[in-house]
């Protein structure tokens, strides 16, 4: 099982990282770049934060939920 979080771009953000490497994960992106990575059930929630989980997926490949 993979979860994780990460701040949403903001000029805030970028300001707390200045002089240091940002790079904010793109929410639209994030489901097939963990599929890709042979994740299965990937489920994104954009609020304040960016969350989200995923698991490996089955030896057949199975991308249903558990």
């Amino acid at each position: 099982m993979l979860v994780g979080s990460d701040s949403l771009p903001s000029a805030g953000l970028h300001a707390f990282h200045e002089g240091d490497t940002c790079h904010p994960v793109e929410p639209s992106t994030l489901p097939v770049r963990l599929q890709t990575l042979g994740f299965a059930a990937v489920m994104v929630a954009v609020d304040d934060v960016l969350m989200f989980t995923a698991r490996k997926a089955g030896p057949a490949g199975d991308k249903q939920a558990p």
